[in-house]
């Protein structure tokens, strides 16, 4: 049986029709009819719709959110003494080593202190996202030429593109989270941003010098699909992606294994795996569905399953999913970079720098992330300038967002051009250019 595609979870739904009142379009049972008409089923649903006004007065969803609040700030003095034992313990153990490791983990300690302030004591983001910054830093020096055009597929909002592309890049954002890539759009080095479907990407093959992703090919099933797709937009790929590791470092899993409950540590493990929207394989699986229609120019792996728990463990204390972000965590952030910094941020930066040193030196069986820079063996270079196509009937449009062939003129939007299929039009109608609401990493 095919596997479902995890990462149409992603695209946003058509909200569905409210359904008519109950036999007012004569499509309710019979029975169901009759029952109501009587007495008793008339108290029944009297009861019925003043428990839903109750409900509604309660808002169940606003008192989420304030328990939530007061759980974060329960539970920020633990975070907090947490990350002050671990120093101690890190101290001793690779304090005197940070000048001894490799070059894409010393790189990495470079942007802890950025990266520290986006993210108080939330270690995880900051440990991936340094170092992915340090590889893409390495991999994209000698490939920076004044014409060099890249795509950057799902760039959300671009907190962590900005931080490896130089203003004067040319690059092509691709998404299809219209308020995340309405800020992106403002970046200087993002030319155009397009909100399209990633998986069916209306861009032409041959058009790019490379292809540029983080964070996004976990969120897929058919990988090798998206994989082939990149093979023929550009001679050049750099990504990364996560292996089965990554599950398996959560706390409940990683626990349970260390103590040899391998069983109930698979059956947590799937249960993040499919929380997270995600779908992970072993490295070595990875690795056979990348050279699939690519050669592997580098390959480097990192965070340690180890490593990736302690980071976890900060998600769960500050009641996260992963980063610390969004319109709910600003009480929580507010109070980090205010009244409590001088605790804070020299406790995140410090323990960040002994996790980054302390990964260093780990073996690489366990890890959870791999980057890899990636030559295609399908690359045919396009003819003329244009790379847009037209996302219903794959049309040329010659760069000018309107198809001859089906006659759809596609709208610009708050920086953003709308190439979206017909069955996605609702992205668009959905999009509101006065809501700026986004609250994501850059919070």
């Amino acid at each position: 049986m095919k596997q479902q595609e995890i990462n149409l979870r992603y695209i946003p739904r058509e909200q569905a029709v409210a359904a008519l009142p109950p036999g007012t379009d004569g499509t309710q049972p019979r029975l169901k009819q009759a029952i109501v008409a009587t007495r008793p089923g008339k108290w029944l649903r009297s009861i019925w719709h003043f428990l839903l006004r109750v409900r509604n007065r309660l808002r169940p969803a606003e008192l989420q959110r304030q328990f939530l609040l007061v759980q974060r700030l329960l539970l920020l003095p633990v975070a907090y003494g947490t990350s002050v034992v671990l120093i101690v313990y890190l101290k001793l153990k690779v304090g005197a080593k940070k000048n001894s490791i490799n070059p894409l983990h010393f790189g990495a300690i470079e942007h802890v202190d950025e990266l520290a302030e986006q993210y108080p004591l939330s270690l995880y983001p900051i440990l991936y996202k340094s170092i992915q910054i340090s590889y893409l830093k390495q991999e994209l020096k000698d490939k920076l030429a004044a014409d060099a055009r890249f795509i950057e597929m799902a760039i959300g909002e671009g907190s962590l593109s900005r931080r490896f592309f130089p203003s004067d890049a040319n690059v092509v954002a691709l998404d299809i989270n219209t308020r995340a890539l309405r800020r992106a759009a403002t970046l200087p080095h993002v030319k155009d941003a397009i909100i399209c479907n990633i998986m069916d990407s209306p861009v032409k093959p041959g058009s790019f010098d490379a292809v540029v992703s983080n964070n996004f090919l976990h969120h897929v099933t058919d990988k090798e699909r998206v994989l082939q797709i990149w093979a023929g937009l550009a001679p050049t790929a750099i990504f990364n992606e996560c292996t089965d590791e990554w599950k398996l470092s959560w706390p409940g899993p990683y626990v349970l294994s260390k103590l040899g409950l391998k069983d109930w540590s698979a059956s947590r493990a799937a249960r993040v795996e499919d929380k997270f929207n995600n779908t992970f394989l072993p490295a070595d699986v990875v690795d056979a569905k990348v050279q699939t229609h690519h050669d592997i120019a580098r390959r480097v792996s990192y965070l340690s399953k180890p490593v990736m728990s302690l980071c976890f463990l900060f998600c769960v204390l500050q009641r996260a999913n992963g980063p610390l972000t969004g319109e709910d965590a600003r009480p929580i952030l507010a109070l980090c970079r205010g009244i409590l910094r001088p605790l804070v941020m020299p406790a995140t930066r410090e323990l960040a720098r002994l996790l980054i040193v302390w990964d260093a030196l780990r073996n690489r069986t366990e890890d959870a992330y791999v980057s890899y820079t990636i030559t295609s063996r399908d690359f045919t270079k396009a003819e003329g300038t244009g790379y847009l196509l037209c996302p219903n009937c794959r049309q040329d449009l010659g760069g000018v967002p309107e198809c001859p062939a089906c006659g759809i003129k596609y709208e610009r939007i708050c920086g953003m051009l709308f190439l979206l299929p017909k069955e996605l039009a609702h992205v668009q109608s959905a999009f509101n250019p006065a809501d700026e609401g986004y609250h994501g990493g850059s919070e």
